[in-house]
């Protein structure tokens, strides 16, 4: 939620609520706009985060076009104004759906679609092609990135909702899905899950997941049992050299009773012995 107060403020009246205009401070219009997506990335959701927040602030039309020269500058602020044709209104009773309302809803509806008219969705399927699951990249952070591109370069519009059968969206999203996933873990879930095809996004999400952590447990349990016969093959390694290193000290210390025992007799025994 954004801390600022409404330009346009619901007052108590002599019989009902008021609304009364209050001037906007430039912190205030920095921060208010700041949350707001950039229209030449996604404009359909710029359009929509648009009119949520004229019915939570309700600037006044010159106020809000003020607001969303800040926002987009000067030149991108042209291509949408030059599709404007309504003057200045303001939000005249506190409930959003009241009649008085009806010409401030229909210029911030005609605002909403300017801006998708002006930054309409551009369709870049060598985004999508380009993006694949990485080395070391999870499943999860490998759909969250095509799921941006995707919302972005598509041209198709994320549903609201999710029905009980699959929308054009959500087919072509789980398409690019698949097919970015390395190999291995598409592998997996073709032998564990014989209709991937036919399988909602959500539920392909999910079993790529479960299978990229069974191919993690595997990776450690090979990687425990070659650590494991390495430290067999060191402890043999060590015990064999042992071995013979007290079998050169039996045979040195032989060599040397055998040497000490000649000398001894060398000693002893006259010259001509």
């Amino acid at each position: 939620m954004i801390e600022v107060q409404a330009p346009m403020l619901a007052v108590s009246g002599p019989d009902r609520p008021m609304v009364v205009f209050r001037p906007w401070t430039m912190a205030e219009m920095n921060e208010s706009m700041a949350h707001l997506p950039s229209p030449e990335d996604a404009s359909d959701k710029f359009a929509e985060e648009l009119c949520m927040f004229c019915r939570e602030f309700s600037p006044t039309m010159h106020k809000l076009k003020w607001l969303m020269a800040m926002k987009l500058g000067p030149l991108n602020w042209y291509r949408v104004k030059g599709l404007l044709h309504r003057e200045d209104c303001r939000r005249e009773h506190h409930e959003w759906d009241h009649r008085d309302n009806a010409d401030y809803r229909e210029a911030v509806l005609e605002l909403a679609n300017a801006v998708k008219a002006a930054f309409p969705v551009r369709v870049e399927a060598t985004k999508l092609n380009d993006c694949l699951q990485e080395k070391g990249e999870s499943v999860r952070a490998y759909y969250y990135r095509l799921y941006e591109l995707f919302n972005r370069h598509s041209g198709m519009p994320e549903p609201n909702v999710r029905g009980a059968d699959p929308s054009l969206w959500e087919c072509h999203l789980s398409s690019w899905f698949t097919r970015g996933l390395r190999d291995d873990i598409m592998r997996g879930m073709k032998a564990g899950l014989v209709s991937w095809k036919d399988t909602r996004l959500a539920d392909l999400l999910t079993y790529a997941m479960h299978v990229e952590e069974q191919l993690e447990e595997a990776k450690e349990a090979e990687a425990k049992r070659a650590a494991e016969a390495e430290k067999q093959i060191f402890t043999k390694d060590r015990l064999a050299a042992a071995k013979r290193e007290k079998a050169r000290a039996k045979s040195d210390k032989e060599l040397q009773l055998a040497l000490f025992t000649n000398d001894s007799c060398l000693g002893s025994c006259p010259t001509d012995c």
